[in-house]
This record gives structure tokens, C-alpha cells and sequence, in this order.
């Protein structure tokens, strides 16, 4: 279950990324159990320029890598991180 998270963008600006990111993950193999998360936060650097970047977890690591072999034409940073468990409601 790919969890990919888009950080340090405006709200209109992460609504457009993440029906891109959705677009892309459409007809992979992680559609079915991929989600989406936008946060209002910002993001910088030291020096105040914008540092927006996709936070990734997965349980897989296949998926992990063909999760940010999808996202790499959107030309965000990455941050990845494993994730040890989904526990679904139910």
C-alpha cells in the first residue's frame, strides 16, 4: 500500500500535483491500494526558497521503486520512508 504524500506546495498547486500523481498511478499495478495525502505546510530551505518533495512509504520495496520510477517526470524531491505495517479497519 503505497502511501505517497505531497509536501511544501501551494493548496491549488498540490490539488493540480496530486490529480498528476494520480493520473500516473492509474493504471499501475499500486491503483488499487495506493492513497494520496496533500498537506498545507511549507517548506524551505535555509536560504527560503521552496523545497516541495513527495514523501513516500511503502511496505514493498518493488512498489517503492516503481512508485518513484512513476513520480520521477514530475521533477519533486523524494523522501522515503518504510513503512512496517497497514492494519486495515475491519
Amino acid at each position: 500500500m503505497p502511501n505517497i504524500e505531497i509536501h511544501g506546495l501551494p493548496e491549488g498547486d498540490a490539488k493540480t500535483m496530486s490529480s498528476q500523481v494520480e493520473r500516473l498511478l492509474r493504471t499501475s499495478p499500486v491503483a488499487e491500494t495506493a492513497v494520496i495525502d496533500r498537506y498545507d505546510d511549507v517548506v524551505t530551505d535555509l536560504k527560503g526558497y521552496p523545497k516541495p518533495f513527495f514523501r513516500i512509504l511503502c511496505i514493498d520495496e518493488t512498489e517503492e521503486k516503481l512508485v518513484v520510477g512513476l513520480l520521477t517526470p514530475l521533477n519533486l524531491d523524494f523522501e522515503i520512508l518504510p513503512l512496517r505495517a497497514f492494519i486495515p479497519h475491519g
